[in-house]
């Protein structure tokens, strides 16, 4: 099931350059899962909605993978 997403996320809340990582990170992965390049149409849909997670309080990599895939995601062995 696919979140609800709000299209009127604040776009005052600051995104610098600790927030862009975790931002960063969940895309990357979801890119990689769903074997997306990260220019396609769908991965840049894709950075939009998770920016605007962000923005609306899904504030780690796991959060945000959470919402965006709807399961958890492994961490991989170290």
């Amino acid at each position: 099931m696919q979140p609800k997403i709000r299209t009127d996320a604040p776009a005052d809340r600051w995104i610098g350059a600790v927030e862009l990582a975790i931002v960063q990170k969940a895309f990357n992965r979801l890119c990689a899962e769903r074997g997306w390049s990260r220019d396609c149409t769908e991965a840049r849909e894709l950075a939009r909605v998770t920016i605007d997670l962000y923005r609306q309080g899904a504030d780690s990599e796991y959060k945000l993978h959470t919402m965006l895939s709807g399961s958890d995601f492994k961490t991989p062995a170290l």
